[in-house]
């Protein structure tokens, strides 16, 4: 198991935001932070009843 923690943007993210994460991630974790390559979330996965993603769908689109 490797000992960082990756970081996926979900459809379009502002740099800065995840530049803010990586480093805050980094400082309290004390882990290596990395930001992977952004996947977009399928229209699918909306919840309309809950207004919200449903993680599931979107989780398992991930390799």
């Amino acid at each position: 198991m490797e000992d960082k923690i990756n970081v996926i943007p979900l459809n379009n993210i502002d740099k800065s935001i995840l530049e803010f994460l990586q480093i805050n991630l980094r400082n309290i974790f004390n882990k290596e932070t990395c930001i992977l390559d952004k996947i977009n979330v399928p229209e699918n996965s909306i919840d309309q009843s809950r207004n919200q993603h449903n993680a599931n769908k979107i989780v398992t689109i991930h390799p």
